[in-house]
């Protein structure tokens, strides 16, 4: 996994909810990036727009026809899963769930060529300064 950016953020959230929506989209990326491949945490700092943090992986990818579907609860693209072979379509739910509940927002981006990139967008304290 390699990390990119600043190490803290100026924003305000609850610790607990942001730590577990980022566990969320983290485990999801380890779950679909194939050994070797590499996963990016990037944390870009307050800006007029607040903060940015990516989570981007080379997986395979989420194909267009699940794409609006993907933060649903319960929703899951390999319907053959079972919770006992892995995942219960809640975690990305949770994640924009806890997001919000930070006053953030989150969005998931395709790459060209495989893998994804989900985006939390995090609002800054007034006044915001940058601290890029």
């Amino acid at each position: 996994m390699v990390f990119q950016g600043q190490a803290e953020l100026n924003v305000k959230l609850d610790e607990s909810t942001f730590k577990q929506a980022l566990i969320n989209l983290i485990a999801n990326s380890i779950q679909y990036t194939q050994t070797g491949r590499e996963i990016t945490v990037r944390v870009k700092g307050c800006s007029t727009k607040g903060a940015l943090v990516e989570v981007e992986d080379n997986g395979p990818g989420i194909a267009a026809e699940h794409r609006a579907n993907i933060f649903e609860r319960f929703y899951r693209i390999d319907k053959g899963r079972s919770q006992a072979t892995g995942g219960s379509g809640l975690g990305l739910a949770i994640a924009r769930w806890a997001i919000g509940l930070n006053g953030g927002t989150v969005e998931f981006e395709a790459k060209h060529g495989g893998g994804s990139i989900f985006r939390i967008a995090l609002p800054c304290p007034k006044p915001c300064e940058s601290i890029l």
